[in-house]
C-alpha cells in the first residue's frame, strides 16, 4: 500500500497537464500512486493520461463520461489504495521537495489531526526549510474560510484515507463550485467524531502552486450560478461554524465575506454582456428577494453588525453594487475613504463593525 494516492482530475487541460503530471513524478519520495481521472474530456487529455501510466508504473488512468469535477474525484477515491490522500488540479503543479516535507509531517501526526498548508502562485525558487506546525483550533474555522481562505479547497491539505471510507465521505456530486468546502466540512466533523480533541494543523510553507490560467476551470467560469452556489453552500459553512462554537466575531466575518461574495456574483449578473435587460432584471430579483438573501439581511440587522455591502443589499440596488466593486476594485481610497466611513458614521453609528 502506498503511503500517498494524489487524486487529479483531468478535463480540458491539455496545455497544462504534461507539467502536472511532470512535477508530481519527480518529487523525491517515490511512495505514492498517482491516479488521472479522465472526465470525458474533448481534447487529447485522455491520450495524455494513457501515456503516462505506459511510461510509469505508478500512473493509473481512468476514464468516464463528463459527470463534473466531483464525480470525477469521487472515481479516484473509490480507486485510491493509499494511506492518504492528496488532490491536485490539473493545471497546477507540485513544487520540488514538497511530498518530502508532507511525508516527514505524517510521521509526527495523528490520524484525526488536519493538516495544512500555504500555497503560492509560482515555482519556489529556494529549498523549503524545516517545517513547523502551528495548531489551531477548530473554534477558527470562521476565520480560516473568511480571512485566510484556507478551508475552502482540497489541494492544500491531507486526507486521511481510513477516516474517508469509514464515514463515507464524498465530494456532493452536481455542484460544480465551493464541492470541496462541502467536502472539507463533511471531514472536519468526522474528525470530531473520531477525536474531540483535532485541531488544523498549520504548515507554514508553500507545499503547492495555484496557477489559476485555465480559461476552460470551473473557478474561472461560474458565470451566472455564482451566486446561487454562495447560497447554497455558505449558511451549510456558517452553521458549522456555530457547531464548532466559533466566537461571534468569527461569524461577522464570514457574514461579510458572505455578503461581499453574493454582491460580486449580482455584479456580474448586473454586467453580463449576453442577457437581456428583462433577463437581467428577473435574475436580479430573485437573488435579491430569496429566503437566502432575507436569512443575510436578518444576520446584519439582528446584530447590528454593518459591513460595507449592507446598504446595496438593503436596497436592492444593483447599480450601488458595481460602483461599489468598481471602487473596491479601482480606487481603493474612494471605497475605505467614502463607503467604508461616511455610510457608517451617518447612518450605521451604533453597528458594530468589523
Amino acid at each position: 500500500m502506498p503511503l500517498f494516492s494524489i487524486i487529479v482530475p483531468v478535463y480540458r487541460a491539455e496545455a497544462f497537464l504534461p507539467a502536472c503530471v511532470e512535477s508530481i513524478l519527480s518529487q523525491s519520495v517515490p511512495d505514492f500512486e498517482l491516479i488521472l481521472v479522465d472526465d470525458g474530456s474533448p481534447d487529447g487529455c485522455g491520450a495524455l493520461c494513457d501515456s503516462f501510466a505506459q511510461k510509469d508504473p505508478r500512473v493509473l488512468v481512468f476514464h468516464q463520461e463528463n459527470q463534473g469535477v466531483s464525480a470525477a474525484r469521487n472515481l479516484g477515491l473509490e480507486k485510491a489504495s493509499g494511506e492518504y490522500i492528496l488532490f491536485a488540479d490539473a493545471d497546477d503543479l507540485l513544487p520540488a521537495g514538497a511530498l518530502a516535507v508532507i511525508q516527514d509531517a505524517c510521521r509526527k501526526i495523528a490520524p484525526t489531526d488536519f493538516l495544512y498548508w500555504d500555497h503560492c502562485a509560482t515555482l519556489p525558487d529556494q529549498p523549503f526549510s524545516e517545517p513547523v506546525f502551528t495548531p489551531v483550533p477548530f473554534h477558527d474555522l470562521g476565520r480560516l474560510w473568511a480571512v485566510e481562505y484556507s478551508v475552502g479547497f482540497v489541494w492544500n491539505k491531507l486526507f486521511c484515507r481510513a477516516l474517508l471510507q469509514k464515514y463515507g465521505i464524498r465530494f456532493p456530486v452536481g455542484i460544480p463550485y465551493m464541492e470541496d468546502s462541502l467536502f472539507v466540512l463533511d471531514y472536519c466533523r468526522a474528525m470530531r467524531r473520531e477525536n474531540s480533541a483535532s485541531s488544523f494543523l498549520h504548515l507554514s510553507l508553500p507545499l503547492y502552486v495555484y496557477q489559476h490560467n485555465n480559461e476552460n476551470s470551473i473557478t474561472q467560469n461560474h458565470g451566472l450560478a455564482y451566486t446561487q452556489r454562495q447560497y447554497n453552500v455558505v449558511p451549510q459553512l456558517i452553521d458549522a461554524a456555530a457547531e464548532f462554537q466559533c466566537p461571534s466575531e468569527q461569524i461577522d466575518l464570514m457574514y461579510a465575506h458572505y455578503l461581499q461574495s453574493v454582491c460580486y456574483g449580482i455584479y456580474r449578473v448586473a454586467t453580463a454582456p449576453g442577457l437581456s435587460f428583462l433577463k437581467k432584471r428577473a435574475e436580479l430579483h430573485r437573488l435579491f428577494c430569496c429566503e437566502q438573501a432575507r436569512r443575510i439581511l436578518h444576520y446584519h440587522k439582528q446584530n447590528k453588525f454593518y459591513s460595507i455591502y449592507y446598504l446595496p443589499f438593503r436596497l436592492h440596488s444593483a447599480l450601488l453594487i458595481r460602483l461599489w466593486h468598481w471602487a473596491q476594485t479601482q480606487n481603493e481610497a474612494f471605497y475605505y475613504g467614502y463607503l467604508n466611513v461616511y455610510p457608517r458614521r451617518f447612518f450605521f453609528s451604533k453597528w458594530r463593525t468589523l
